[in-house]
């Protein structure tokens, strides 16, 4: 079931769009192109998601919209969601996940301002159903 959702899904995300023929992340609210930060360090917050084989087809078909809505979160600086990419099979390449994400911000205080945002709280409570395995990754970028 969960390779007939990424298939599906995989398909509909090609046939949607005009340009690009395999668009590997979305880019949502609050994002610029280019990440800056003031000079200091800024942080990149990393979520691997894995569907629980058990998760509404339904509710799986909204998550998309779901993680759109966690981009709005006001201390994010740059925000990305997206499935494994098409990428060649390798020893120290995972596509085991279903989904993930990319958060960018300036600074551990944006981070830190983020995870108690009701919408980062909210979008935690809603969809927390729907994955039997979450993996984060925090690390601090420089220029």
């Amino acid at each position: 079931m969960r390779i007939v959702f990424i298939l599906l899904t995989f398909f509909c995300i090609c046939a949607c769009t005009s340009k690009q023929s395999y668009p590997l992340a979305t880019t949502v609210a609050n994002s610029n192109s280019v990440f800056e930060t003031s000079g200091e360090a800024g942080l990149v917050h990393t979520v691997f998601f894995w569907y629980a084989d058990d998760a509404d087809p339904a509710r799986l078909a909204e998550f998309e919209n779901d993680l759109r809505e966690l981009g709005k979160v006001p201390s994010i600086s740059s925000y990305y969601y997206g499935p494994p990419a098409a990428t060649a099979e390798r020893g120290p390449v995972d596509h085991s996940y279903d989904m993930a994400i990319n958060v960018f911000f300036k600074d551990i205080a944006a981070h830190d301002a983020y995870q108690v945002d009701p919408i980062h709280v909210g979008f935690v409570e809603k969809c927390k159903d729907l994955w039997e395995k979450v993996v984060v990754y925090d690390n601090q970028i420089s220029k």
